[in-house]
């Protein structure tokens, strides 16, 4: 829960930043372990909690399309993406991984850029 609310989506055990661990009183040395079906019945209780909806493909649906309809007046990636994040986390939905948002991004701004014919 801390982890999710701290970065606003599930990471790996390895991801998951010290920061956020420092924020749960844990003894010292203890290292952050689950089974597939611990780490889900997790995922499902903190999505139930917080109203969030698991939808990978309405979420990357979503992000494409204010993505798309962004990049003709947005260069810079993050840009896409920082817009893309407001409308996901508006319909209420689990976000996309960085690296699939990041691809994406890329992917339009090169279309747009095409289509404008300066690519």
């Amino acid at each position: 829960m801390k982890s999710y609310q701290r970065m606003g989506c599930f990471a790996e055990l390895e991801e998951i930043p010290e920061t956020v661990v420092d924020l749960v009183d844990l003894p010292e040395g203890t290292v952050p372990r689950a089974v597939n079906r611990t780490a889900e019945r997790q995922r499902t209780a903190v999505r139930q909690r917080t109203g969030l909806i698991y939808g990978k493909a309405k979420a990357r649906k979503i992000a494409e399309a204010v993505m798309r309809s962004e990049a003709v007046s947005m260069n810079r990636l993050a840009d896409l993406i920082n817009s893309a994040l407001e409308k996901v986390i508006e319909a209420g939905l689990e976000l996309p991984g960085l690296t699939t948002l990041d691809t994406l991004a890329a992917k339009v701004r090169t279309v747009t850029f095409r289509t404008r014919g300066e690519g």
